[in-house]
């Protein structure tokens, strides 16, 4: 008999003189160890460790709970050898549970026609004694079916109080549900606990099909339109222009929320004027304007702001979306706009795939012969959504904003994901309260960037670190990601360690992003800063061809814009960032590419020059700083660090080192004149350097100079805090002449570096607020110059505002050369 309810093991059913097992989670519930004592009814001893707690097929009820073997072998001795003469005599007296799977017509035709030679010969007087014999065992089992039942239900409930209860006190629990992550590798992996997954409730069909949401079938649902059932033909068409790079654009200014001028665009092919007006100037008063699941329709989800309002109609038509307006006053209210996107995406995706599979069943059942539709509604794997994040702190508000929406009754790994992403409830962040806000923002609770973790959402419950493969929403951040996807070839050969080579060299595994339908970019600004490289990295393996088999996808089903490769130019990507950045415009033209719904990027209207008013007089000095701005020509962006540098080096820092060595001289001097005289804090020359890559050059370069320059120091993201002490005392005392201050280290650090009397940026800061904040921890500053070029511009503008930058990048500057001033 096939049942078994919960644990591991192997368990066979075989009927007759037909050997047949069954391996997997099966076996049966009861008994002690050694499946059930004694031999079974046609002789045969029962041996092993029982059948075990789980699903699958198993020997007959009654085996023992634990782990190990069972089987029901007709005659002979052996593992569990017990069972009926003919399996359907003993079926019908008891029948099997509803959660175990009845005889398949195969196993009953050999029951009856399995026999022996020997046994066809035995005469009728035996077989009625063997009737006899079977009805008390039938008995016997009708018994068993319904004690287990109890126990199973009894077991449910107290399952049900494990996971809602964690165990206090201990991080790992009594159970599977707790099972803390086992190593770094594991938590990168994200290994599955062992357990009892929840079964999908399967919807029931009324007389009209489906007795699921109305808008499951609505014509004008954008996920009709987009995923569902697209237009074949526009679709190619559309995704031909994509490829050319042919895209419609048009402007916009939508009237609310302050999000900016809209440019939106669409492929030649597939551009609807309709639409994109609709994107410019549409807004929405509720959520009951869009197409969302009834059961998504809650308080908990309502749109309240005028951002959200303005923004849902490009959002829930799935349009890809770039927003350069992100701030930390109005992180919070974007972060649960895309949560309920994705959840309403994720909700319809399931429901058509439920709903499909029960007309599938339906049909099976009452017309056999009948061909099933072609119904196609899924990828190759199950995850859908990808949300990336720059700290574990960022993706622990994303789940409270998912789950603020959702109000699920369970959440199975609540108390390891508040470990692993939160910090103890009893610690204080160590972040101090005097740092800028956006810093404290960014990097408040546990800011570690290297993580991944899968969310498998079901009708009551969330589970988190489920493996990739059975989650419906990643969670990662772009190094944790790569990291799971695995090193290139190249990364492989560029490793010189052998041990290097070993830990890398894994074979990437990238099939669980194939069927990414959303993608969603947070804090994109925050990711630049740790390495833009990764991001580009992880899009790069998104929606190509699974590589590997992919046993349990069911290809009849898979939409064919999968099977035909066209998936990324139907993904739709969400980008957030406060700043609109060379590298973050290249990324929306390269990886940004959908051909149904076009593209949306915004743009500040305008940049005041507020943080140039603010520099030039955040001294101690009544009088303002002046602030210089040296344009130097460039003629391509390829060719643009080699021709600052040259600049740089040639006409800019040789006057200055001239000018640190007449002021060591003349305080040497002094010294020796008056050797009580005061230090000399406020005489030395700062240079800021936003690229790592500069920062090396430039520091190279001082290093290798002839004569050599005036002793300096160097402060990057990778110098140890004791070396970073020294040199800032250093500086400010005046035994330091020069300080190199990388762009990365203020971004993680924010130091405040006192004792400079010059600030010199190598390039304009991507961050408005870094101008500010280098020129205020100066307090001694009397001068400020900045280096650029027109490849500045974006940079430049937020710095300087939008009424000067255009003539600062082309114009003639106040000398009449490259020189522009402001006092």
């Amino acid at each position: 008999m096939r049942g078994a309810s919960r644990g591991r093991g192997r368990g066979g059913a075989a009927s007759g003189g037909i050997r047949s097992s069954s391996s997997g989670r099966g076996g049966s519930r009861g008994g002690g160890r050694g499946g059930s004592r004694g031999g079974g009814p046609r002789g045969g001893a029962s041996r092993g460790a029982g059948g075990g707690r789980g699903r699958g097929r198993g020997a007959p009820r009654g085996g023992a709970r634990g782990r190990g073997r069972g089987a029901a072998i007709r005659g002979g001795s052996g593992a569990g050898a017990s069972g009926p003469r003919d399996i359907r005599k003993a079926y019908n007296a008891a029948p099997p549970s509803d959660d175990s799977e009845g005889p398949s017509e195969d196993e009953l035709s050999q029951g009856e026609n399995g026999e022996d030679e020997e046994e066809d010969d035995e005469s009728d007087v035996e077989e009625e004694e063997e009737d006899e014999r079977e009805k008390p065992y039938a008995a016997l089992l009708q018994s068993l079916k319904s004690s287990m039942r109890m126990e199973e239900e009894n077991d449910r409930k107290s399952k049900r109080r494990k996971i809602e209860q964690a165990p206090e006190g201990d991080e790992e629990g009594d159970g599977n549900i707790y099972e803390a992550v086992g190593s770094d590798d594991d938590e990168v992996y994200n290994s599955d606990e062992s357990g009892d997954e929840e079964e999908e409730e399967v919807p029931e069909l009324n007389e009209n099909g489906y007795n699921g949401d109305s808008d499951d079938e609505d014509a004008t649902d954008p996920f009709e339109t987009h995923f569902n059932s697209p237009n074949p033909k526009l679709l190619l068409k559309a995704v031909e222009s994509a490829k050319r790079n042919e895209w419609h654009t048009t402007k916009a200014i939508q009237p609310i929320g302050e999000i900016g001028r809209m440019i939106i665009s669409m492929p030649e092919a597939s551009a609807d004027p309709d639409h994109m007006e609709q994107l410019g100037k549409k807004t929405v008063k509720s959520i009951m304007d869009l197409k969302i699941k009834p059961r998504l329709q809650t308080t908990f989800s309502e749109l309240k702001t005028p951002l959200q309002k303005a923004l849902a109609p490009t959002i829930f038509t799935y349009t890809d979306l770039l927003l350069t307006t992100r701030s930390v006053e109005n992180t919070a209210e974007l972060r649960h706009l895309y949560s309920l996107h994705a959840l309403n995406h994720l909700h319809k995706t399931r429901d058509r795939v439920l709903k499909n599979t029960a007309k599938l069943t339906k049909l099976a059942t009452t017309n056999p012969d009948a061909t099933p539709p072609d119904l196609r509604d899924q990828g190759f794997t199950r995850p859908k959504v990808l949300i990336l994040a720059p700290t574990r702190n960022a993706a622990l508000l994303i789940i409270n904003s998912l789950t603020h929406i959702l109000q699920p009754t369970q959440q199975e790994n609540r108390k390891k994901l508040l470990d692993s992403f939160g910090i103890p409830a009893d610690t204080i962040d160590p972040i101090p309260i005097h740092k800028p806000t956006d810093f404290r923002a960014l990097f408040e609770g546990n800011h570690d960037d290297m993580f991944t973790l899968g969310i498998k959402l079901t009708k009551k419950t969330i589970k988190y670190f489920s493996k990739f493969v059975a989650s419906d929403i990643i969670i990662a951040s772009p190094l944790g990601l790569r990291m799971a996807i695995g090193a290139t070839e190249e990364e492989v050969s560029f490793a010189d360690d052998r041990t290097a080579k070993k830990k890398h060299n894994k074979k990437q595994d990238y099939d669980f992003l194939s069927s990414i339908e959303m993608c969603i970019v947070d804090h994109a600004d925050a990711i630049l800063m740790q390495n833009w490289e990764h991001l580009e990295f992880c899009f790069k393996h998104m929606n190509l061809l699974p590589k590997n088999s992919l046993p349990d996808t069911d290809f009849s089903r898979v939409r064919e814009w999968c099977l035909d490769g066209t998936s990324p130019f139907l993904r739709q990507t969400i980008l957030l960032s406060s700043f609109l950045t060379p590298e973050i415009k290249r990324f929306g033209e390269e990886f940004m590419t959908n051909a149904l719904s076009g593209k949306v990027r915004t743009v500040r209207k305008t940049w005041d020059s507020d943080i140039l008013v603010a520099a030039g007089s955040s001294t101690k000095s009544a009088d303002t700083i002046p602030q210089i701005f040296n344009r130097f020509d460039s003629s391509s962006p390829l060719k643009d660090p080699t021709s600052r540098f040259e600049y740089f080096t040639k006409n800019i820092l040789p006057a200055y080192i001239t000018q640190l060595r007449h002021l060591r001289r003349q305080r040497a001097a002094a010294m020796e004149d008056k050797p009580t005289s005061p230090s000399s804090a406020g005489t030395g020359l700062l240079i800021f350097i936003p690229s790592y890559f500069d920062f090396l050059r430039i520091r190279t370069h001082l290093s290798t100079m002839t004569p050599p320059p005036p002793p300096f120091g160097a402060i990057s993201e990778d110098t140890p805090p004791a070396d970073v002490a020294r040199a800032r005392s250093h500086f400010l005392s005046g035994r330091y002449s020069l300080l190199l201050y990388s762009g990365r280290a203020h971004h993680f650090r924010r130091y405040v570096v006192r004792g400079a009397g010059d600030v010199l940026f190598y390039a304009p800061p991507q961050q408005r607020e870094f101008y500010a904040e280098i020129i205020a921890g100066g307090e001694d500053v009397r001068k400020v110059r900045t280096v650029f070029s027109r490849w500045d511009a974006l940079a430049l503008e937020r710095v300087v505002g939008s009424e000067r930058v255009k003539r600062m990048v082309t114009g003639v500057g106040s000398a009449g050369g490259d020189v522009f001033e402001f006092v």
